[in-house]
């Protein structure tokens, strides 16, 4: 039986030029209807709406600016520094 072969290497990191989705990014989602819709309101009916569906500041922010950036890389190390005050 021959091995299928893998789009990752030995510590299982995509090589180069290879996708974890080689398809794409899906069509016509939930995402995408929302987005369309969203689009199209006047901005009365998207003030009604967000006030209506009760979303917080901060949601709508996550919603215009999306999500942080996530990419933080840890090394486990902790750090600190000890002060002592002397009387």
């Amino acid at each position: 039986m021959s091995e299928k072969p893998s789009n990752r290497d030995e510590q299982g990191k995509f090589k180069p030029g290879m996708s974890g989705n080689p398809l794409g990014r899906p069509k016509n989602t939930l995402k995408d209807y929302v987005r369309q819709m969203f689009v199209e309101m006047s901005e009365a009916e998207k003030k009604d709406w967000l006030k209506k569906q009760k979303i917080s500041g901060i949601d709508m922010w996550k919603m215009g600016e999306g999500l942080p950036k996530a990419d933080i890389e840890h090394s486990g190390e902790v750090t600190s520094k000890i002060i002592s005050v002397d009387e």
